[in-house]
C-alpha cells in the first residue's frame, strides 16, 4: 500500500508504475487516513489526472468488474 511510502518514494512509485494501476488506501489505525492523502496530494500537485486516478477511478474500475 501508498500509506506507509513517503513522499519521494511515492513520487517515484507513480513514475515508475502506471498511475492507474496505484489504488488510494491506509492502514487505519495504525497510519491516520488524512496523512496518506495529505502525501497523495502534494505528489499529485499538477497532476489531476494521476490524482483522480488514484483516488477514485482504480477503485471504481475494480468495483465494476464482475465477478469470474
Amino acid at each position: 500500500g501508498i500509506h506507509g511510502l513517503g513522499a519521494s518514494m511515492l513520487g517515484d512509485l507513480i513514475v515508475r508504475v502506471v498511475a492507474q494501476r496505484l489504488l488510494f488506501g491506509s492502514d487505519l489505525p495504525f497510519y491516520h487516513l488524512l496523512a496518506t492523502l495529505a502525501k497523495v496530494l502534494i505528489v499529485t500537485e499538477g497532476q489531476p489526472e494521476v490524482r483522480r486516478s488514484i483516488l477514485r477511478v482504480y477503485a471504481e474500475t475494480l468495483l465494476a468488474r464482475q465477478p469470474v
